[in-house]
C-alpha cells in the first residue's frame, strides 16, 4: 500500500516541476514572440509626443512581457523601444545583452485614437513650412576658449530649447511640439539632436529636425602668422592641464581637433583671426577695438620726444600716436609700425609717456618692415628710426644673346670671300652700340637672286662632269667588248 502510495505522488508533483521548469527559463525567442505587432495607445498624436513616444510604447511592451512571466534582466538583456522621428506610425524594440555583443529587434506600428485624420489643405501647409525651413533648424552657442571652464552651457536645457524653437518657428502657421533625440560633448564641442514634430488639430503631420550645438571660439590676432601653430599651442596647454596627452595634436576638416593618430577626437573649434585696422598711416592696431579715438599731439609734447630720441641716436621720427578708448584692454592692444623694409635687422626705439609717470622706453627689432608693440595700458607712444643710408641698386644690363669680342680696329671682309660684293674689298666698322653688335650688311634683292643662280649653276657643273665621264667609260668597255668577240671568230 504505501509504495502505491508513494507513486501516487511522484505522478501528481511530475507537473508542478515541469512547470517550474519552463518558467524559470524563458528564452530570447519568447521574449521577441510577447511583443506585438501593432501597439494601439489611447490618446492623439500629438498627447503621444507630449508624453514620450518611446516611453509610452515602451511600458506597453514591458507590460506584455511581464504578463508573459519574462524578466529581461534576469536573463541577462536590457531592451529599449524607439519610435521614429520622421515617422511616429513605426518603431522597433531592442534587445541586448549586457556586453553589446549582438542585438536583436522586433519592428512594430502604433496606432494613436486620432490617426486617420488628416486634412489635404493642412498637409499641404505643413508641406510648405518643411520646404522652407529645408527640413531642419540650426542654432549655435558660441563659447570664447578663455571662457571653457566657466561658461555656463545651456544647449541641452529646456528654457534654451523652448527660446530658440520658438524663434525659429514663429513666422510659420503651424503647431509644433519638440523632444530630443540624442547628444553628446567633448572638450571644444557639442550638440543635441531632435525633432520638432508639426500638428493641426493636435493631427501629426511631419517632423522638421533640429540641432542644437555648442563651438569653443579661438581669437587670433592679427599680428599673428601661423595660426595653425598659435591655436594647437592655445589648445595643447588647456588638454594638458586636463590630463591629456597631446603632443601629436593636429587640426583636420577646417576646425577639427584630433590626435595625429586619430584615437581621439577633442571637437570642433572656430578660429576667428582679426584683421586689424589702421588708426594712421602704416600704423595698425587690433579692430576688435571699434571705439578707437586718435587724439591731437601737443608740438610740445613732440619737439620734447625727438629731442630725447635724438640724444639716443635716433634721429628720425616714424610717428608719435596717442590713442584713446573706453573698452576693455585685458585682452590687449597691439600696435604694428609699418616702417619699412630697409630697417630689417635694426632696432627702433619706442618712448611711451604717461600722465605724472616716468617715461618708458622699448627698442624692439624691425622684422619684414613692421615692429609690433602690446599693450594692456594705453599711453602716449613715440616712434623714432636710426638713421639708415639709402642704397641704390644699380641696374644689371641683361647678358647679350651674343657674345662678341671687342676689337678697335675694323673688321675687314676680303673681296675673295665676300658673299656680297665682288671686286673690292668691304670695310664694315665696329657698332656704337652698348653690345658692340655688328651690323649687318644687307645684300639687295636682285643681286642675291643673281648670286643665288650662280651657285646654282656651280653647283651643277661638277654633276655634268661626273655623267660625261660615265659615258665616256661606258662606250670604252664597248667597243674593247666587241673587238674581244670579233677575235675569237
Amino acid at each position: 500500500m504505501k509504495k502505491y502510495f508513494r507513486l501516487l505522488l511522484v505522478v501528481l508533483f511530475i507537473p508542478f516541476f515541469i512547470t517550474k521548469v519552463h518558467a524559470a527559463e524563458p528564452t530570447l525567442e519568447d521574449a521577441l514572440d510577447c511583443i506585438k505587432d501593432n501597439y494601439t495607445l489611447s490618446v492623439t498624436e500629438r498627447e503621444a509626443v507630449q508624453s514620450g513616444l518611446d516611453y509610452l510604447v515602451a511600458e506597453a511592451i514591458e507590460a506584455d512581457l511581464a504578463a508573459n512571466g519574462i524578466d529581461l534582466v534576469a536573463m541577462g538583456y536590457e531592451g529599449y523601444a524607439y519610435v521614429m522621428p520622421d515617422d511616429i506610425y513605426s518603431g522597433f524594440y531592442y534587445i541586448y545583452p549586457e556586453g553589446y555583443e549582438e542585438e536583436y529587434e522586433k519592428n512594430f506600428t502604433i496606432t494613436y485614437s486620432n490617426t486617420g485624420e488628416k486634412d489635404e489643405e493642412a498637409e499641404a501647409t505643413v508641406q510648405e513650412v518643411v520646404e522652407e525651413t529645408e527640413g531642419e533648424i540650426v542654432f549655435q552657442e558660441i563659447v570664447e576658449f578663455d571662457e571653457i571652464d566657466t561658461h555656463e552651457y545651456q544647449y541641452y536645457e529646456t528654457d534654451y530649447l523652448d527660446d530658440h524653437i520658438a524663434e525659429a518657428m514663429a513666422d510659420y502657421p503651424v503647431d509644433y511640439e519638440w523632444s530630443g533625440i540624442g547628444g553628446g560633448a567633448n572638450y571644444f564641442s557639442g550638440g543635441l539632436v531632435g525633432a520638432v514634430h508639426l500638428f493641426q488639430d493636435d493631427v501629426w503631420y511631419g517632423t522638421i529636425g533640429f540641432f542644437s550645438a555648442y563651438n569653443v571660439r579661438v581669437f587670433v590676432p592679427y599680428i599673428v602668422e601661423d595660426v595653425d601653430s598659435y591655436v594647437l599651442d592655445l589648445l595643447k596647454t588647456y588638454l594638458t592641464s586636463q590630463g591629456e596627452e597631446v603632443d601629436n595634436l593636429v587640426i583636420v576638416d577646417g576646425g577639427g581637433i584630433r590626435s595625429e593618430d586619430d584615437e581621439y577626437y577633442y571637437g570642433d573649434i572656430i578660429i576667428l583671426q582679426d584683421e586689424g585696422q589702421e588708426i594712421e598711416e602704416n600704423v595698425l592696431v587690433d579692430s576688435i577695438y571699434e571705439n578707437i579715438v586718435l587724439n591731437p599731439i601737443d608740438e610740445e609734447v613732440q619737439t620734447e620726444l625727438e629731442e630725447i630720441a635724438s640724444e639716443k641716436g635716433y634721429e628720425e621720427t616714424f610717428t608719435i600716436t596717442d590713442v584713446e578708448t573706453d573698452e576693455d584692454l585685458s585682452k590687449g592692444l597691439n600696435y604694428t609700425f609699418q616702417v619699412g623694409e630697409k630697417y630689417n635687422g635694426k632696432d627702433v626705439l619706442i618712448i611711451s609717456r604717461k600722465e605724472e609717470e616716468e617715461d618708458e622706453f622699448f627698442n624692439p627689432v624691425v622684422e619684414n618692415g613692421k615692429v609690433v608693440h602690446s599693450v594692456t595700458e594705453l599711453s602716449l607712444l613715440g616712434v623714432f628710426l636710426p638713421y639708415v643710408e639709402e642704397t641704390v641698386e644699380e641696374e644689371v644690363p641683361e647678358e647679350n644673346s651674343e657674345v662678341i669680342e671687342e676689337t678697335a680696329a675694323p673688321v675687314v671682309i676680303p673681296a675673295t670671300y665676300s658673299p656680297y660684293v665682288y671686286g673690292e674689298e668691304k670695310i664694315v666698322p665696329v657698332s656704337d652700340t652698348e653690345d658692340n653688335q655688328i651690323e649687318e650688311v644687307k645684300e639687295p634683292e636682285e643681286d642675291k637672286n643673281k648670286n643665288e643662280e650662280k651657285q646654282d649653276e656651280k653647283e651643277e657643273k661638277p654633276q655634268n662632269k661626273a655623267f660625261l665621264i660615265l659615258i665616256l667609260i661606258a662606250l670604252i668597255l664597248g667597243v674593247i667588248y666587241f673587238m674581244y668577240m670579233g677575235s675569237r671568230e
